[in-house]
């Protein structure tokens, strides 16, 4: 098996042992989502620098790099301050679930609304899928 093919069956076993655990897993609509978004990348895997639109991003080190669950506690915020932009907001989601702690949102607009899936899932259901499909791209496909 290629590197880039197990790396692919890497994460398709592994989504399988922390599916109960993602945010909204209690909802069907929001399961089914996931396994077609599953389904699509299983099929593709991850885009690479033969595909047009990736020409000039490597990704392979997403085909060396098994990223699982961390807890909140586990992230460095010094290191994470060292990528941040300046006169940026920062949004930090950790396994699906914003971090109040590690996001810097001061000053940003009222008219612009931070929301988790689990706490808001009647706004997630009607924007989900909307941008892009699962289709047009295995990474959209990967992160669903």
């Amino acid at each position: 098996m290629m590197a880039a093919e197990q790396s692919t069956y890497s994460y398709l076993t592994s989504y399988q042992s922390i599916a109960p655990s993602l945010p909204g897993n209690g909802l069907p609509w929001l399961q089914q989502f996931r396994q077609n978004g599953l389904k699509v990348f299983e099929l593709r895997g991850f885009p690479n620098l033969r595909d047009e639109e990736w020409r000039y991003t490597n990704l392979s080190v997403l085909n060396k790099t098994l990223f699982v669950p961390t807890d909140e506690l586990a992230v460095d915020a010094d290191w994470l301050d060292g990528y941040r932009l300046e006169n940026a907001w920062h949004i930090v989601f950790i396994n699906g679930k914003f971090s109040q702690k590690l996001s810097r949102l001061a000053d940003l607009s009222a008219e612009v609304s931070v929301q988790c899936l689990h706490d808001h899932p009647e706004t997630a259901y009607h924007y989900l899928g909307q941008a892009v499909s699962n289709d047009e791209h295995s990474l959209v496909a990967f992160n669903t």
